[in-house]
């Protein structure tokens, strides 16, 4: 059974599957969803998603939540996602993503 994501907004309603997430980020006071079929970005609070997301996904900062399975690359400091985008962390907060990806992988070959 496919797991989603609801998405309320004030003239709409709709829901993203979490398959399809490759990452969701806080800019400003909204939420980005970025997904295979398109990013929504929307007001919302980034825990509210927590409970539908599962062992693929990482908070490496309070305000980005990545997909491990989406994950292209990672290198110099920078995550890059299979749709082309790319988001710069810090040092510590890419060290810690990096182990925590090559721990994921490891998991994923066994």
């Amino acid at each position: 059974m496919e797991k989603y994501i609801p998405v309320i907004m004030r003239g709409s309603a709709c829901r993203i599957a979490v398959d399809h997430i490759i990452y969701i980020a806080k800019i400003g006071r909204k939420v980005r969803i970025a997904a295979s079929d398109g990013p929504v970005e929307y007001y919302e609070k980034i825990e509210n998603f927590f409970p539908f997301l599962d062992s693929r996904f990482y908070a490496c900062l309070k305000t980005l939540v990545i997909n491990m399975e989406k994950v292209e690359r990672m290198e110099n400091q920078t995550v890059y996602f299979q749709n082309g985008e790319c988001w710069k962390l810090g040092r510590d907060n890419f060290v810690r993503t990096r182990q925590r990806y090559a721990a994921w992988l490891k998991h994923m070959i066994e």
